[in-house]
C-alpha cells in the first residue's frame, strides 16, 4: 500500500469516524469496525492518536511531541510523517482539506 499524497508539515489530518479505541495503560488498542482489523499503539502513537481527535497538522503534532519528549525537530518530523503515512494506509485517519478548516 502507498499513499497518493506527499505529506508535508502543513497538511492537516483527523481520525476516521469508524475507529473504536480504548486506552490500556499507556497504550491504545483499536478496531476498525468496517474491516474488523485490530491495531495497537505505544505511548507516543497514543499521544499522536489523541491529538488527532480534532484536526491537527503534522507541524502541530511535532510541536506538541517536542514539548513532552526529548527529540530533535528533524527526527520528530520524519517519525511523525512515517506514522501518519501508516495511519493513512490503514485508513485510520483522513486528510482535512484546507478549505474545510
Amino acid at each position: 500500500m502507498s499513499t497518493a499524497i506527499t505529506i508535508t508539515p502543513e497538511i492537516t489530518f483527523q481520525r476516521s469516524k469508524t475507529i473504536l479505541a480504548s486506552t490500556v495503560g499507556t497504550e491504545m488498542v483499536m478496531m476498525d469496525i468496517d474491516v474488523g482489523r485490530y491495531y495497537g499503539f505505544n505511548a507516543v502513537g497514543t499521544h499522536i492518536w489523541n491529538l488527532l481527535e480534532t484536526p491537527c497538522s503534522v507541524q502541530s503534532i511535532c510541536e506538541q511531541l517536542r514539548q513532552g519528549f526529548e527529540v530533535e525537530p528533524e527526527a520528530c518530523q520524519q517519525e511523525v510523517i512515517s506514522f501518519i503515512t501508516q495511519l493513512l494506509e490503514f485508513k485510520l485517519i483522513t486528510q482535512i482539506d484546507s478549505s474545510d478548516s
